[in-house]
């Protein structure tokens, strides 16, 4: 009889903590293809990321003519994506550089990269685009802040020699190639 006539304290409801959202890093970029066979084929990939791990992804639009055309959502996981911190220097790509290194600053200081082994490489783990150059790498060794050491390289990746052989500057954009990419039809996006 009791429990019928009086309310209860209803509490105070506490809403989850939002996190702070963060502008969308874009790249576009084409990567050659992976058989050589369809050489006349265009592979190109969208990197979308944030520095906020609340970020879901983002609507991706093309130009045509003076409007713009929706070609799709991104991937809603943060691409790994970033700029060199230092120089990069050219390279023959030739053979395996044990003692070649990269310094990349990642976009969101929350992204990790791991290692692989000589058999890793081999399958065509760790690929990374850098500028227009794609090189693997053996060790990924963190340095703070979203920094880390790209260490054990293998460059100039699928026919990408010329661009080993220019070398980069510090802020040549950094984008892991791994399932995080968005693929876009190549009819929906023009050449520059």
């Amino acid at each position: 009889d009791i429990a019928m006539r009086g309310g209860g304290d209803t509490g105070v409801a506490i809403p989850p903590r939002d996190l702070a959202q963060s502008p969308t890093h874009l790249r576009l970029f084409e990567l050659p293809p992976e058989d050589s066979s369809v050489s006349a084929a265009r592979l190109v990939f969208a990197a979308a990321t944030s520095r906020s791990a609340a970020w879901r992804g983002a609507a991706l639009f093309g130009e045509q003519g003076t409007a713009l055309v929706p070609i799709g959502p991104s991937n809603s996981r943060r691409a790994i994506s970033g700029q060199l911190a230092e120089p990069l220097g050219a390279s023959p790509g030739l053979m395996f550089e044990q003692a070649g290194s990269a310094v990349i600053e990642l976009f969101a200081n929350d992204l990790d990269l791991a290692d692989t082994s000589f058999a890793g490489i081999a399958a065509g783990a760790n690929r990374v685009c850098i500028g227009s150059e794609v090189l693997q790498f053996a060790q990924a060794v963190p340095l703070g802040e979203g920094r880390w050491r790209l260490a054990g390289l293998l460059r100039g990746r699928a026919g990408t020699e010329q661009y080993a052989l220019a070398g980069h500057d510090a802020g040549t954009l950094v984008t892991m190639i791994d399932d995080r990419l968005t693929a876009l039809d190549p009819s929906l996006v023009q050449p520059n």
